[in-house]
């Protein structure tokens, strides 16, 4: 991490402007002037909440590069509310998360360790064992790639049960797999 020396609480209760170089999420260094409306923790993330050009926007204060305090007065949005803001923008990122959605059949021997082998993968529903003591999960995933990652971790212990094709997909990397370690 980039220690920088961005203080944001003085920016917002001195209600000045900023010029703040902001590292996006894709790499790239933004330059704005922004006008400083508040200060959100998410968990053990802080964030700037800002108005930039009328619209407000959120910055994670550990991607901040730089940032001056200017001598020019902030301008706040009419009838701005920082609580509201912050729920409503909540709720617009989790809507707009990836989503790749997967059943599987989990042999009971690993099911004690489902939760626990991916960071990548969320559970979203369990179903009770079926006679043979294997258990259907449905599972949550941003890619179908982690979705395969995750899938061939499990080996033989897991099945894929949908989507077809991340069932195909896993069997042509195993495949490849075999191949790479009989070559080697």
């Amino acid at each position: 991490m980039i220690e920088h020396k961005f203080r944001a609480q003085p920016a917002v209760w001195q209600e000045r402007q900023v010029h703040l170089s902001y590292e996006r999420s894709d790499g790239k260094c933004v330059e704005r002037l922004v006008n400083p409306l508040g200060l959100v923790a998410k968990g053990s993330v802080w964030y700037f909440v800002a108005s930039v050009e009328l619209k407000v926007r959120s910055y994670r204060i550990s991607r901040v590069r730089d940032a001056m305090l200017t001598d020019y007065l902030c301008v706040r949005p009419v009838e701005f509310n920082l609580a509201d803001y912050w729920q409503q923008s909540m709720v617009e990122f989790k809507a707009n998360l990836p989503y790749y959605g997967v059943t599987v059949r989990v042999a009971p021997k690993v099911m004690p360790w489902l939760r626990y082998a991916g960071y990548f993968a969320r559970i979203e529903q369990i179903d009770s064992p079926d006679a043979d003591g294997w258990t259907r999960v449905w599972l949550r995933f941003d890619i179908e790639e982690a979705a395969c990652a995750y899938v061939l971790g499990f080996g033989a212990q897991m099945e894929v049960i949908e989507p077809l094709e991340l069932r195909d997909r896993v069997l042509q990397a195993a495949k490849k797999t075999i191949l790479f370690y009989t070559e080697h």
